[in-house]
């Protein structure tokens, strides 16, 4: 699948939170991603084979995840 991203720094955030959902449920693939929030941090939902978490992640300002952790 292509992507567009305004900027090389979004593409780093969205390639980083992908990692990070991946390595923390164990899917292999996501189905679907909601991200809401703001350069303060984002919460996200994540589907996988209808499974769904939610995570709350904040990136600095290079991109580079700075915190990430489950919800509920």
């Amino acid at each position: 699948m292509k992507m567009f991203f305004c900027c090389g720094i979004c593409a780093i955030q969205f390639k980083s939170l992908v990692s990070k959902i991946k390595e923390a449920t164990g899917w292999k693939t996501i189905d679907g991603i909601a991200i809401r929030g703001d350069f303060r941090g984002r919460v996200v939902t994540a589907e996988s084979k209808k499974e769904g978490k939610r995570f709350f992640v904040a990136f600095d300002s290079k991109g580079a995840v700075r915190n990430f952790f489950k919800l509920d």
